[in-house]
């Protein structure tokens, strides 16, 4: 055999790898996908919480003001138990969120330094 002849083998392998680091990409982008939806789920509850404990304690201040037209309007009543019952929805999603984020973390993110 001459000097010439030999045979590279590093380039079929170098091909070989190809498909493979396309399937890591597009794993990671995925999971970057989810990991941001995830998020913005939690997030978004979290926001929806502060905004109706606001206007939960505006309501209790107008309660707690005294004002016969807010005392004996039914209608305010019941559109604050509303609010206290959303208010626990939101809670329940928002720990269903943070959970679902949270085992997400665990379960596919935490090898991953770059995210």
């Amino acid at each position: 055999m001459r000097k010439n002849d030999r045979i590279t083998v590093a380039e079929p392998t170098a091909k070989a790898r190809e498909p493979n680091n396309k399937m890591r990409y597009l794993e990671k982008k995925e999971t970057e996908r989810v990991f941001r939806r995830l998020k913005r789920q939690a997030e978004q509850a979290e926001a929806d919480i502060t905004g109706l404990e606001e206007e939960i304690a505006a309501m209790d201040a107008r309660l707690a003001s005294g004002d016969s037209s807010v005392v004996s309007d039914t209608s305010f009543y019941q559109a604050y138990e509303d609010r206290k019952k959303r208010l626990e929805a939101l809670m329940q999603q928002w720990e269903k969120a943070h959970s679902e984020l949270e085992s997400f973390i665990a379960e596919y993110m935490n090898n991953d330094d770059n995210i």
